[in-house]
């Protein structure tokens, strides 16, 4: 579960860098 959790936290992350770059 905690793997899970990590990884969309990753995920969540390159998320934030995309829209950052698009803003």
């Amino acid at each position: 579960e905690f793997i899970k959790y990590h990884c969309s936290k990753d995920e969540i992350n390159d998320l934030s860098k995309m829209i950052e770059r698009w803003l």
